[in-house]
């Protein structure tokens, strides 16, 4: 949970290869008053990020990272979805002013998912995009899933829960000894 002016990565990190994955979690962003500097333009957060890449050791923010893939939920004065893709912006899509605005407590249901040709990101049920990545991804075996918020010094809050994340099997084939010994 990120909230009061915090940044947060929290690692979900993976040592193998990734051709495909199916990732899906739920995203509160509550509050929106105005920050310490009381201007009535830059009131709420300025959004969440979830990354798929060679992530850094350090906390991340909404912007992500230059690396990899990254969704960016960007929740501050122009409402939008942005995909990157190694710093390229991959797709903006803009969203209705009230887009990211919850009750408090209340969850919203996302997904990003890869299946090795096709990108998909979906917000609330609501497919926002869909696009064909003829390169792939170019995953290394250095490639980890995280998040990113940050909510500058306004008072709302941001979190993520319920993440779940399917990937392909991490296992590659190789030969391996076997030896039977008797007890």
């Amino acid at each position: 949970v990120m909230s009061d002016g915090v940044d947060g990565s929290p690692d979900l990190g993976q040592e193998q290869e990734v051709s495909w994955f199916d990732a899906r979690f739920d995203v509160g962003m509550w509050g929106g008053v105005c920050g310490q500097d009381g201007v009535s333009g830059q009131c709420g957060g300025e959004g969440i990020s979830f990354c798929f890449g060679p992530l850094p050791t350090y906390a991340f923010d909404e912007e992500g990272t230059d690396e990899g893939l990254c969704v960016r939920l960007l929740s501050h004065t122009s409402k939008r979805i942005e995909v990157l893709h190694e710093g390229d912006v991959l797709s903006a899509i803009s969203l209705r002013s009230d887009a990211f605005e919850q009750y408090v407590g209340g969850w919203v249901p996302m997904r990003v998912s890869y299946d090795g040709v096709v990108l998909s990101v979906e917000y609330d049920g609501a497919e926002y995009v869909k696009l064909v990545l003829k390169d792939g991804l170019g995953a290394g075996v250095d490639w980890r899933f995280g998040f990113g918020a940050r909510t500058s010094t306004s008072t709302q809050s941001h979190a993520i829960d319920n993440v779940r994340i399917l990937l392909d099997a991490l296992v590659a084939d190789t030969t391996v000894q076997v030896y039977v010994t008797m007890n």
